[in-house]
C-alpha cells in the first residue's frame, strides 16, 4: 500500500468491487488517500475506517467482479511469517471482544 507519505506492507484480507480490508502494523488516518497493489492489480481509494491493526479502503473506482474472482485465485503460499501473526492478532483481538490502540 502506498500513501502520499510512505509505502507499506500490508494482508489483503478481504476484497470487494468497491473496497478491501487490510491488516497492518501501522494503519493510516482515517480520510487517508492509499494506492493497494497485490498481484497484478492496484486500486486507489480513501481509509474509511480504522479498527486495531485493521482498516477499511473505499474504492475511488469499483474494480471487476473478474478481479475479485481472481484474487482468490492468488496462491497463499505467498504469505510470509509475520503475515500469519498478523492474523492471529486480529482473530484473537475479534475472539475476545478487544480492540488494541
Amino acid at each position: 500500500m502506498e500513501t502520499r507519505t510512505e509505502t507499506s506492507r500490508v494482508i489483503l484480507v478481504d476484497l470487494s468491487t468497491t473496497g478491501a480490508r487490510i491488516l497492518t502494523e501501522n494503519p493510516p488516518k482515517v480520510g487517508t488517500e492509499a494506492m493497494l497493489h497485490w498481484g497484478r492489480y492496484e486500486a486507489f481509494g480513501e481509509v474509511v475506517w480504522i479498527e486495531g491493526v485493521q482498516c477499511g479502503i473505499a474504492f475511488l473506482d469499483p474494480i471487476s467482479p473478474q478481479d475479485v474472482l481472481e484474487t482468490r485465485e492468488l496462491d497463499d503460499a505467498a504469505h510470509l511469517p509475520q503475515d500469519r501473526e498478523l492474523l492471529r492478532q486480529a482473530a484473537r483481538h475479534w475472539v475476545e471482544g478487544t480492540t488494541p490502540r
